[in-house]
């Protein structure tokens, strides 16, 4: 799976399909986060963080695309606390995206995942 960002970027990139590139946007994000995780890069992160936001403000309301840009918003909100777990701004912009996730989407499975979420953020 380590591989799998370096091989889906190129992919992404030369799609013009609102659709495939929501799908790509999020698993690409999501490819970069594991591998932030595993290896404890802070940059890699960032950059999932801001692929995930990318996704969500781009891609939300094309056609298909609402439950990957779901997705992404809820991991956007996860990073958000992730990435500064005592700072309060972040835990603002996470509550932040997991409530815009839950007013747009609140039949989703993302939206139950982020009224779990914003019931154990202080």
């Amino acid at each position: 799976l380590l591989g799998t960002s370096d091989a889906l970027a190129p992919l992404v990139a030369a799609s013009n399909d609102p659709f495939a590139l929501a799908v790509g946007g999020t698993l690409l994000a999501d490819a970069i986060r594991v591998r932030g995780d595993t290896e404890k890069d802070r940059a890699l992160l960032e950059g999932a963080l801001e692929r995930y936001l990318r996704v969500v403000l781009l891609y939300r309301d094309a056609e298909g695309a609402s439950e990957f840009a779901a997705a992404a918003q809820f991991r956007a909100g996860e990073l958000f606390v992730q990435l500064g777990p005592e700072d309060a701004e972040a835990k603002a912009r996470a509550r932040r995206e997991w409530e815009d996730l839950v007013r747009l989407s609140p039949r989703s499975e993302w939206a139950k995942k982020a009224r779990a979420a914003l019931a154990e953020l202080p």
